[in-house]
Protein backbone atom coordinates (compact mmCIF):
# COMPACT_ATOMS: atom_id res chain seq x y z
CA UNK A 1 0.00 0.00 0.00
CA UNK A 2 1.41 3.40 -1.03
CA UNK A 3 1.17 6.78 0.63
CA UNK A 4 -1.30 7.88 -2.04
CA UNK A 5 -3.60 5.03 -1.09
CA UNK A 6 -3.35 6.00 2.56
CA UNK A 7 -4.16 9.62 1.73
CA UNK A 8 -7.14 8.59 -0.38
CA UNK A 9 -8.39 6.33 2.42
CA UNK A 10 -8.03 9.01 5.07
CA UNK A 11 -9.72 11.60 2.86
CA UNK A 12 -12.60 9.23 2.18
CA UNK A 13 -12.97 8.58 5.91
CA UNK A 14 -12.94 12.33 6.57
CA UNK A 15 -15.63 12.77 3.94
CA UNK A 16 -17.78 10.06 5.53
CA UNK A 17 -17.29 11.43 9.03
CA UNK A 18 -17.97 14.95 7.76
CA UNK A 19 -21.18 13.75 6.15
CA UNK A 20 -22.18 11.98 9.34
CA UNK A 21 -21.38 15.10 11.34
CA UNK A 22 -23.48 17.15 8.97
CA UNK A 23 -26.35 14.70 9.40
CA UNK A 24 -26.08 14.78 13.15
CA UNK A 25 -25.74 18.55 13.02
CA UNK A 26 -28.88 18.73 10.94
CA UNK A 27 -30.80 16.54 13.36
CA UNK A 28 -29.39 18.56 16.28
CA UNK A 29 -30.45 21.81 14.66
CA UNK A 30 -33.97 20.46 14.32
CA UNK A 31 -34.12 19.56 18.04
CA UNK A 32 -32.44 22.54 19.74
CA UNK A 33 -33.76 25.83 18.35
CA UNK A 34 -35.87 26.59 21.45
CA UNK A 35 -33.07 26.18 24.10
CA UNK A 36 -30.75 28.30 21.98
CA UNK A 37 -33.45 30.97 21.76
CA UNK A 38 -33.90 30.89 25.52
CA UNK A 39 -30.18 31.28 26.08
CA UNK A 40 -30.12 34.27 23.77
CA UNK A 41 -33.03 35.87 25.64
CA UNK A 42 -31.46 35.27 29.08
CA UNK A 43 -28.12 36.59 27.87
CA UNK A 44 -29.86 39.71 26.57
CA UNK A 45 -30.13 41.03 30.15
CA UNK A 46 -27.59 43.79 30.82
CA UNK A 47 -24.75 43.04 33.25
CA UNK A 48 -26.07 45.77 35.55
CA UNK A 49 -28.93 43.46 36.53
CA UNK A 50 -26.64 41.02 38.36
CA UNK A 51 -24.64 43.86 39.94
CA UNK A 52 -27.83 45.50 41.15
CA UNK A 53 -29.22 42.29 42.63
CA UNK A 54 -25.97 41.68 44.51
CA UNK A 55 -26.00 45.26 45.82
CA UNK A 56 -29.60 44.96 47.02
CA UNK A 57 -28.82 41.64 48.72
CA UNK A 58 -25.96 43.25 50.66
CA UNK A 59 -28.19 46.17 51.63
CA UNK A 60 -30.90 43.84 52.95
CA UNK A 61 -28.29 41.95 54.98
CA UNK A 62 -27.00 45.20 56.52
CA UNK A 63 -30.54 46.36 57.35
CA UNK A 64 -31.33 43.09 59.13
CA UNK A 65 -28.03 43.22 61.03
CA UNK A 66 -28.67 46.81 62.14
CA UNK A 67 -32.20 45.94 63.25
CA UNK A 68 -30.82 43.15 65.43
CA UNK A 69 -28.22 45.53 66.91
CA UNK A 70 -30.88 48.18 67.62
CA UNK A 71 -33.02 45.62 69.43
CA UNK A 72 -30.06 44.64 71.62
CA UNK A 73 -29.26 48.28 72.39
CA UNK A 74 -32.88 48.94 73.34
CA UNK A 75 -32.81 45.96 75.70
CA UNK A 76 -29.56 47.17 77.26
CA UNK A 77 -30.91 50.70 77.58
CA UNK A 78 -34.06 49.46 79.31
CA UNK A 79 -32.13 47.32 81.78
CA UNK A 80 -29.31 49.81 82.42
CA UNK A 81 -29.06 52.00 85.49
CA UNK A 82 -30.89 55.23 84.68
CA UNK A 83 -28.90 57.13 87.33
CA UNK A 84 -25.73 56.67 85.33
CA UNK A 85 -25.88 59.78 83.18
CA UNK A 86 -23.03 59.02 80.82
CA UNK A 87 -24.16 55.45 80.21
CA UNK A 88 -27.75 56.48 79.54
CA UNK A 89 -26.67 59.19 77.14
CA UNK A 90 -24.31 56.78 75.36
CA UNK A 91 -27.05 54.16 74.80
CA UNK A 92 -29.44 56.77 73.47
CA UNK A 93 -26.85 58.22 71.10
CA UNK A 94 -25.83 54.81 69.77
CA UNK A 95 -29.46 53.85 69.13
CA UNK A 96 -30.17 57.13 67.37
CA UNK A 97 -27.03 56.91 65.20
CA UNK A 98 -27.75 53.32 64.20
CA UNK A 99 -31.36 54.16 63.33
CA UNK A 100 -30.17 57.04 61.14
CA UNK A 101 -27.65 54.79 59.36
CA UNK A 102 -30.29 52.13 58.75
CA UNK A 103 -32.73 54.75 57.47
CA UNK A 104 -30.19 55.81 54.82
CA UNK A 105 -29.71 52.16 53.86
CA UNK A 106 -33.46 51.75 53.42
CA UNK A 107 -33.64 54.85 51.22
CA UNK A 108 -30.79 53.65 48.99
CA UNK A 109 -32.27 50.16 48.75
CA UNK A 110 -35.67 51.62 47.80
CA UNK A 111 -34.08 53.48 44.89
CA UNK A 112 -32.31 50.31 43.76
CA UNK A 113 -35.51 48.25 44.06
CA UNK A 114 -37.29 50.76 41.83
CA UNK A 115 -34.46 50.55 39.30
CA UNK A 116 -34.56 46.75 39.43
CA UNK A 117 -38.26 46.75 38.59
CA UNK A 118 -37.56 48.65 35.34
CA UNK A 119 -35.63 45.77 33.76
CA UNK A 120 -37.77 44.10 31.05
CA UNK A 121 -38.13 40.46 32.02
CA UNK A 122 -40.07 38.12 29.76
CA UNK A 123 -41.34 34.55 30.25
CA UNK A 124 -37.93 33.19 29.23
CA UNK A 125 -36.23 35.02 32.14
CA UNK A 126 -37.83 32.88 34.82
CA UNK A 127 -34.80 32.78 37.13
CA UNK A 128 -34.32 36.55 36.91
CA UNK A 129 -38.00 37.16 37.68
CA UNK A 130 -37.77 34.87 40.72
CA UNK A 131 -34.69 36.76 41.94
CA UNK A 132 -36.45 40.08 41.41
CA UNK A 133 -39.53 39.00 43.35
CA UNK A 134 -37.50 37.46 46.20
CA UNK A 135 -35.42 40.61 46.67
CA UNK A 136 -38.56 42.73 46.79
CA UNK A 137 -40.17 40.46 49.40
CA UNK A 138 -37.00 40.29 51.51
CA UNK A 139 -36.55 44.06 51.40
CA UNK A 140 -40.17 44.64 52.35
CA UNK A 141 -39.80 42.25 55.30
CA UNK A 142 -36.56 43.96 56.42
CA UNK A 143 -38.16 47.42 56.15
CA UNK A 144 -41.15 46.20 58.17
CA UNK A 145 -38.85 44.91 60.92
CA UNK A 146 -37.03 48.23 60.92
CA UNK A 147 -40.33 50.07 61.27
CA UNK A 148 -41.28 47.91 64.24
CA UNK A 149 -37.95 48.46 65.98
CA UNK A 150 -38.27 52.22 65.39
CA UNK A 151 -41.66 52.19 67.11
CA UNK A 152 -40.11 50.21 69.96
CA UNK A 153 -37.32 52.78 70.20
CA UNK A 154 -39.91 55.58 70.33
CA UNK A 155 -41.78 53.83 73.15
CA UNK A 156 -38.55 53.29 75.10
CA UNK A 157 -37.45 56.89 74.57
CA UNK A 158 -40.86 58.17 75.69
CA UNK A 159 -40.57 56.12 78.88
CA UNK A 160 -37.10 57.56 79.47
CA UNK A 161 -38.46 61.04 78.80
CA UNK A 162 -41.17 60.64 81.43
CA UNK A 163 -38.57 59.43 83.93
CA UNK A 164 -36.34 62.41 83.16
CA UNK A 165 -39.24 64.85 83.56
CA UNK A 166 -40.23 63.28 86.86
CA UNK A 167 -36.64 63.46 88.04
CA UNK A 168 -36.47 67.11 87.01
CA UNK A 169 -39.62 67.88 89.00
CA UNK A 170 -38.16 66.17 92.06
CA UNK A 171 -34.93 68.11 91.68
CA UNK A 172 -36.82 71.39 91.41
CA UNK A 173 -38.96 70.51 94.42
CA UNK A 174 -35.89 69.63 96.49
CA UNK A 175 -34.13 72.80 95.45
CA UNK A 176 -37.19 74.93 96.28
CA UNK A 177 -37.45 73.33 99.73
CA UNK A 178 -33.80 73.96 100.40
CA UNK A 179 -34.13 77.54 99.19
CA UNK A 180 -37.08 78.12 101.53
CA UNK A 181 -35.04 76.92 104.50
CA UNK A 182 -32.12 79.11 103.48
CA UNK A 183 -34.39 82.13 103.17
CA UNK A 184 -35.94 81.39 106.58
CA UNK A 185 -32.51 81.09 108.19
CA UNK A 186 -31.35 84.34 106.67
CA UNK A 187 -34.48 86.12 107.89
CA UNK A 188 -33.91 84.74 111.40
CA UNK A 189 -30.34 85.93 111.39
CA UNK A 190 -31.47 89.34 110.27
CA UNK A 191 -34.03 89.57 113.08
CA UNK A 192 -32.85 91.27 116.34
CA UNK A 193 -33.88 88.38 118.58
CA UNK A 194 -32.73 84.81 117.90
CA UNK A 195 -34.22 82.04 119.88
CA UNK A 196 -34.52 78.28 119.96
CA UNK A 197 -36.65 78.31 116.83
CA UNK A 198 -33.81 79.75 114.77
CA UNK A 199 -31.44 77.14 116.09
CA UNK A 200 -33.83 74.36 115.13
CA UNK A 201 -34.10 75.73 111.60
CA UNK A 202 -30.33 75.82 111.32
CA UNK A 203 -30.09 72.21 112.46
CA UNK A 204 -32.79 71.20 109.95
CA UNK A 205 -30.86 72.94 107.22
CA UNK A 206 -27.70 71.07 108.18
CA UNK A 207 -29.54 67.73 108.18
CA UNK A 208 -31.17 68.40 104.80
CA UNK A 209 -29.35 66.56 102.00
CA UNK A 210 -27.52 68.67 99.51
CA UNK A 211 -29.91 69.72 96.74
CA UNK A 212 -29.28 69.74 93.01
CA UNK A 213 -27.03 72.40 91.61
CA UNK A 214 -27.79 74.67 88.69
CA UNK A 215 -25.53 72.52 86.50
CA UNK A 216 -27.58 69.42 87.38
CA UNK A 217 -30.79 71.17 86.43
CA UNK A 218 -29.33 72.41 83.15
CA UNK A 219 -28.07 68.93 82.31
CA UNK A 220 -31.47 67.42 83.05
CA UNK A 221 -33.19 70.01 80.88
CA UNK A 222 -30.79 69.39 77.99
CA UNK A 223 -31.37 65.64 78.34
CA UNK A 224 -35.14 66.14 78.08
CA UNK A 225 -34.71 68.35 75.01
CA UNK A 226 -32.45 65.76 73.40
CA UNK A 227 -34.93 62.94 73.99
CA UNK A 228 -37.79 64.99 72.55
CA UNK A 229 -35.70 65.66 69.43
CA UNK A 230 -34.91 61.94 69.12
CA UNK A 231 -38.60 61.07 69.33
CA UNK A 232 -39.48 63.57 66.60
CA UNK A 233 -36.69 62.27 64.37
CA UNK A 234 -37.67 58.62 64.80
CA UNK A 235 -41.34 59.41 64.17
CA UNK A 236 -40.42 61.22 60.95
CA UNK A 237 -38.46 58.10 59.93
CA UNK A 238 -41.56 55.97 60.54
CA UNK A 239 -43.54 58.28 58.24
CA UNK A 240 -40.86 57.93 55.56
CA UNK A 241 -41.12 54.16 55.84
CA UNK A 242 -44.87 54.38 55.32
CA UNK A 243 -44.21 56.23 52.05
CA UNK A 244 -41.67 53.57 51.08
CA UNK A 245 -44.25 50.84 51.69
CA UNK A 246 -46.70 52.69 49.44
CA UNK A 247 -44.05 52.87 46.70
CA UNK A 248 -43.36 49.15 47.07
CA UNK A 249 -47.07 48.46 46.80
CA UNK A 250 -47.22 50.44 43.56
CA UNK A 251 -44.23 48.53 42.19
CA UNK A 252 -45.85 45.19 43.01
CA UNK A 253 -49.10 46.29 41.34
CA UNK A 254 -47.26 47.42 38.21
CA UNK A 255 -45.36 44.16 38.02
CA UNK A 256 -48.60 42.27 38.56
CA UNK A 257 -50.06 44.13 35.58
CA UNK A 258 -46.99 43.27 33.51
CA UNK A 259 -47.33 39.60 34.45
CA UNK A 260 -51.03 39.70 33.54
CA UNK A 261 -50.12 41.20 30.16
CA UNK A 262 -47.53 38.49 29.59
CA UNK A 263 -50.02 35.78 30.50
CA UNK A 264 -52.60 37.42 28.23
CA UNK A 265 -50.10 37.43 25.36
CA UNK A 266 -49.25 33.79 26.00
CA UNK A 267 -52.93 32.87 26.01
CA UNK A 268 -53.45 34.86 22.82
CA UNK A 269 -50.55 33.06 21.17
CA UNK A 270 -51.97 29.72 22.30
CA UNK A 271 -55.40 30.61 20.92
CA UNK A 272 -53.90 31.80 17.65
CA UNK A 273 -51.86 28.61 17.40
CA UNK A 274 -54.96 26.51 18.01
CA UNK A 275 -56.83 28.52 15.37
CA UNK A 276 -53.98 28.02 12.92
CA UNK A 277 -54.04 24.28 13.59
CA UNK A 278 -57.76 24.19 12.85
CA UNK A 279 -57.24 26.12 9.64
CA UNK A 280 -54.49 23.71 8.62
CA UNK A 281 -56.81 20.78 9.24
CA UNK A 282 -59.53 22.43 7.14
CA UNK A 283 -57.04 23.18 4.38
CA UNK A 284 -55.81 19.60 4.47
CA UNK A 285 -59.35 18.27 4.20
CA UNK A 286 -60.07 20.64 1.33
CA UNK A 287 -56.88 19.58 -0.45
CA UNK A 288 -57.74 15.92 -0.02
CA UNK A 289 -61.25 16.46 -1.39
CA UNK A 290 -59.83 18.44 -4.29
CA UNK A 291 -57.45 15.58 -5.03
CA UNK A 292 -60.36 13.13 -5.12
CA UNK A 293 -62.27 15.39 -7.49
CA UNK A 294 -59.26 15.60 -9.79
CA UNK A 295 -58.96 11.82 -9.85
CA UNK A 296 -62.65 11.43 -10.64
CA UNK A 297 -62.38 14.03 -13.39
CA UNK A 298 -59.37 12.27 -14.86
CA UNK A 299 -61.24 8.96 -14.82
CA UNK A 300 -64.21 10.51 -16.61
CA UNK A 301 -61.96 12.14 -19.20
CA UNK A 302 -60.11 8.87 -19.71
CA UNK A 303 -63.37 6.98 -20.09
CA UNK A 304 -64.63 9.47 -22.69
CA UNK A 305 -61.35 9.32 -24.59
CA UNK A 306 -61.48 5.54 -24.57
CA UNK A 307 -65.02 5.55 -25.99
CA UNK A 308 -64.01 8.01 -28.70
CA UNK A 309 -61.01 5.89 -29.66
CA UNK A 310 -63.12 2.76 -29.80
CA UNK A 311 -65.65 4.56 -31.99
CA UNK A 312 -62.93 5.72 -34.36
CA UNK A 313 -61.38 2.28 -34.56
CA UNK A 314 -64.72 0.65 -35.30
Amino acid sequence: MSFNDLERGSSSRRGVSGGGGGGSGGSGSRKTPLPLYRDEVSNSLPPEFEKLTNKIGIQIFKINSNVTAIQKLISLSSSSNTSAKAAAQDWSKRINDLIETTRELVKDATTDIKQLSTFPLGPANGAARLTQGKLQRDFQAAALQFQRVQKEAVATTRAKLEQDKQKERQMLKSRNSQQLLIDAEESDRASPSTGAEGGLQAEALDLLPEGPTQADLEYQESLITSREAEIREIESGVQELNEIFRDLGNIVQEQGGMIDNIEFNINSIAENTAGADRELVVAHEYQRKAGRRCICLLLVVGFVVAIVLLAILN
